[in-house]
């Protein structure tokens, strides 16, 4: 199946917007984006443009938030309902962030959803900022949210953690049985606790304030 439209004619973000994406908190399109500590650009996978969703280069030197040059005045999104578990037991909880939605959806038995991403998260001590790709059956993005990977990048895994990399990566899901619904890329900052801790309450995620950023282009179905 195609591309629902009018995403159809932007999958590589070739208007440099988001028609066809819902927008939730700091998202905006670049023709290039940076790495820290001067490490690159970012170049699109095709044409001009990339979608960016936050910011890493908007904080002080305390790593307090402040405006994205890209997206000036927009807030963060709060992602404070989104967390997932490691093998060893232990949660990483979500405070804030951004994502962006794809509704519409149809993907056919047989067919496979394609798309590159870049994950971004300078290194913040015990902090865990995370990316994830999430899949709605039905559109209905109040049901429980399984990520279809746990996750699909983290802070503490450095295979995932591109931040010094130009290169893109690339994911493929193949959804047995086909799929309708909505899909969410999101990115948030987070932390990781033990099996046995306490999930962290309003006051400790206001902490979490230094962004990540996850980069991505080129969605298609084949």
């Amino acid at each position: 199946m195609p591309l629902p439209d009018p995403f159809s004619t932007n999958a590589r973000f070739q208007r440099g917007d988001f028609t066809g994406l819902r927008t939730a908190g700091i998202c905006f399109t670049a023709n290039a984006f940076p790495l820290p500590d001067s490490a690159g650009q970012v170049r699109p996978v095709h044409g001009d443009f990339l979608a960016v969703l936050d910011d890493w280069r908007a904080c002080d030197d305390d790593g307090e938030r402040i405006d994205s040059a890209g997206a000036p005045g927009v807030k963060p999104a709060d992602t404070q309902a989104f967390e997932f578990a490691d093998p060893l037991g232990r949660r990483t909880y979500g405070a804030d962030g951004a994502w962006v939605d794809l509704e519409d959806v149809t993907i056919a038995t047989g067919e496979r959803l394609r798309f590159f991403w870049k994950f971004i998260s300078p290194l913040q001590g015990r902090y865990n900022d995370f990316a994830l790709f999430l899949a709605y059956p039905d559109g209905d993005v109040t049901a429980p949210r399984q990520p279809v990977r746990t996750p699909l990048a983290q802070m503490s895994d450095p295979a995932r953690n591109t931040l010094f990399d130009t290169d893109w990566c690339v994911s493929v899901w193949e959804p047995l049985g086909g799929f309708t619904g909505t899909l969410r890329w999101l990115v948030s900052n987070g932390e990781r606790r033990g099996a046995n801790d306490r999930p962290p309450g309003p006051t400790a995620r206001r902490r979490f304030s230094t962004p990540s950023t996850l980069l991505l282009d080129a969605i298609e179905i084949e």
